[in-house]
């Protein structure tokens, strides 16, 4: 019979927690999770969600118990995930990502190990809990990947990672995995993913393929629009640039309130991003970065590298530019790099790009 185990307490049958649980001391995600159960177990037909705020200023969804049961049928259908198994969550369920999760688990029939949301959930868990099923950021797939946890991961039948991309030393270390590693595409008003792209492959492609039924075109700007019955709008106009491969595949390029206009030439940070994580790589260097453009007088804007971390020695900061003269073209090259001691994030462990830079180029209220 399936349950639901929250931080390692007792666990709770689904008929507990849909008669009501309270403890004095739960934490905000314990509530958040029960909550959620509560109200699915209970017949609730609407449920609000919230999106992130990584692109843009966040906002409220209504989705109602129907739309959601078809966003996880075609999950399940693709993905696999089945009665009877144990799923992870691991991503805090105020916004949709860990909303679906329990969807999934309810309608499907499997067990819940809920975890406080960190780098490292796995670490929560006791050893012998076998997990089948479950959703993380690439935070915490880099972080597992660096612990003794890896051998762990090995085991988890079906794994999804969604919110961003992954490195290619990440990517490179999946390779070795047998089990079913999915990097997702979707979004909130989408119910979370509509496409997947299998990563533990060989020679990964950088390609998603739709679940059924989605409709996928473009706008005049190159940016995905997505169809299909149960969006809660129906049809959702994105920032993502793509190049579509075929009426179920495509290709994400990046987001297109990133590009960078450069001296009338445009630079999709997300393309050189890979090549730069490349660098890092063989320099050594762990830090988080992203590309972003800072105006400037004669260019419109400059490409700018930003750095997590205290501000390095002229002569590695020199090192890293003379490398990337290397593999990027002549206007792909940063001409500044900035430092900044942390970089600020969503709810969900996103890197917030425009927090980050907003936070470094304003002057701090007096």
């Amino acid at each position: 019979m399936a349950w639901l185990q929250l931080n390692r307490r007792a666990r709770l049958s689904w008929d507990d927690v849909k008669r009501g649980i309270r403890w004095a001391d739960a934490t905000a995600f314990e509530q958040s999770v029960i909550r959620f159960c509560h109200a699915w177990l209970n017949g609730a037909d609407s449920f609000l969600l919230q999106t992130s705020g990584s692109t843009g200023a966040p906002k409220t969804i209504v989705a109602s118990r129907k739309q959601m049961i078809a966003s996880v049928e075609r999950s399940q259908n693709a993905i696999g995930f089945r009665a009877g198994e144990t799923a992870l969550l691991a991503l805090h369920p105020d916004y949709v990502a860990g909303k679906m999760m329990l969807a999934r688990c309810l309608y499907a029939g499997l067990s819940v190990a809920a975890a406080e949301p960190t780098s490292n959930p796995l670490r929560s868990l006791a050893p012998d809990t076998p997990i089948d099923f479950v959703a993380l950021v690439p935070l915490q797939l880099q972080t597992i990947l660096e612990s003794e946890d890896a051998l762990r991961l090995e085991r988890i039948r079906n794994l999804l990672i969604g919110g961003a991309d992954v490195s290619e030393a990440v990517r490179a270390r999946l390779t070795r995995f047998e089990n079913n590693i999915y990097l997702t595409y979707g979004m909130t008003e989408t119910l979370t993913h509509i496409a997947l792209q299998r990563l533990n492959v060989p020679t990964p492609a950088r390609v998603f393929t739709t679940l059924p039924n989605i409709g996928i075109s473009t706008d005049d700007r190159g940016c995905l629009v997505a169809e299909a019955e149960y969006f809660p709008a129906g049809r959702v106009t994105t920032n993502d640039l793509i190049e579509i491969v075929s009426s179920t595949r495509f290709v994400w390029l990046g987001r297109w309130d990133n590009v960078i206009n450069t001296g009338g030439l445009k630079v999709i940070p997300e393309r050189l991003e890979p090549t730069i994580q490349k660098v890092f790589d063989q320099l050594d260097c762990g830090h988080r970065f992203f590309v972003a453009g800072l105006p400037h007088d004669r260019l419109g804007e400059e490409v700018t590298l930003w750095v997590e971390g205290q501000q390095w020695p002229a002569e590695e900061q020199l090192r890293l530019i003379r490398e990337l003269e290397q593999r990027l073209g002549r206007f792909e090259v940063p001409r500044t790099i900035r430092f900044v001691d942390r970089f600020a994030e969503t709810e969900n462990q996103k890197v917030n790009r425009r927090q980050t830079i907003s936070a470094a180029v304003s002057p701090p209220t007096p």
